[in-house]
């Protein structure tokens, strides 16, 4: 019978995340998460294979985490679905900082530019299908929703404002609104 491992996946992968969480992305290294779970690094090696290994993991794991605050939201019958994901977003931003600015704040020299929603699906599917938003203009409008999402949650997580929910409920609607119209969309949020 093979000996039960004493550093388990889950294990290195919640100290990674401690560490993000307390100290920032910089300080993610096999030694610094090693000499937190008192070992040598080979237990990092051994289940990830890299450090890029580990970070993938690490990154899917900050998602989760997003994704239960934007369902914190989602749970709640006070907001409309298209506003529970704006506000889980930002939430998200000024709750959990660190994870905010490894999953949306990095350097992406040599990655993707595009921004990253690992519930992308699900907006859109509200924007068609609860307010019936033609997919090609839903795309366009939710594009330039998330620019303003995501600049409104940078200056909270940076502590550039200090706003109360209500306030960035207000924001989020003018914008929606003014974004609607733009887009050509105003029947259509009319009727919903």
């Amino acid at each position: 019978m093979p000996a039960k491992k004493r550093i388990t996946r889950s294990a290195i992968v919640e100290t990674a995340l401690d560490i993000l969480r307390s100290e920032g992305w910089e300080k993610i290294n096999a030694r610094r998460i090693a000499h937190q779970l008192q070992c040598s690094t080979q237990p990092i090696y051994s289940e990830f294979g890299s450090m890029e290994g580990l970070k993938e993991a690490l990154k899917k794991e900050a998602e989760e985490v997003y994704l239960l605050t934007v369902s914190r939201y989602r749970n709640n019958p006070e907001h409309t679905a298209y506003m529970a994901f704006g506000l889980g977003f930002i939430r998200f931003a000024k709750e959990e900082k660190e994870l905010f600015r490894y999953l949306y704040m990095r350097d992406r020299h040599g990655e993707s530019k595009i921004i990253e929603y690992v519930n992308g699906p699900d907006i859109l599917h509200v924007l068609t299908e609860s307010y019936g938003f033609p997919e090609e203009q839903a795309r366009g409008l939710h594009h330039d929703m998330s620019i303003y999402s995501y600049g409104l949650a940078v200056m909270l997580n940076t502590n550039y404002l200090d706003m109360e929910e209500a306030e960035i409920k207000k924001r989020l609607r003018i914008e929606f609104v003014a974004l609607s119209h733009a887009y050509g969309l105003q029947d259509l949020l009319r009727d919903n």
